[in-house]
């Protein structure tokens, strides 16, 4: 948790916050990169928080980086989610804005796996995925990716 957010977070406790996200939609061959949580083993994009001062590109990046050790260049916005509750297993809840940035592999550093990563893998959109989604915000978001749509705002 970032410093910003635990200072948020010890002046309203578990009420209700917006949270400004970004998501990489990390595509190589028709295949997207997927990642399951170890807290709640969801699966979806890599996705984080933007940090207080960071631009949204710069934090899908980071997280893309943290994540999997993959370096991504984003090449597109496909679209900025809204609306979306999210409950932390920790009793937090906040509403999430989630900006979703099409990104392309341009390298990996030396990486070992993040704690908050259980595994990752490439998931072909056709086909079924490995297992159930982190929120609904990540069904929403493969099925407008599976239908091909760009510009989304949900």
């Amino acid at each position: 948790m970032s410093d910003y957010i635990a200072w948020l977070r010890g002046l309203v406790g578990h009420a209700p916050i917006q949270l400004h996200c970004a998501a990489a939609a990390v595509i190589d061959n028709g295949r997207v990169l997927l990642r399951r949580r170890a807290g709640d083993q969801g699966w979806g994009l890599p996705c984080g928080t933007v940090e207080l001062g960071e631009t949204v590109r710069a934090a899908a990046v980071r997280q893309v980086a943290e994540e999997t050790g993959l370096e991504v260049k984003v090449n597109a916005l496909h679209g900025v989610y809204s609306g979306y509750e999210h409950r932390f297993p920790d009793g937090d809840v906040a509403q999430t804005i989630t900006t979703v940035l099409r990104c392309g592999i341009v390298g990996t550093r030396a990486h070992s796996l993040d704690p908050r990563v259980q595994e990752m893998r490439f998931c072909d959109l056709d086909e079924e995925l490995p297992g159930p989604l982190v929120d609904e915000l990540h069904a929403d978001l493969l099925a407008d990716l599976r239908a091909g749509r760009v510009n989304v705002l949900r």
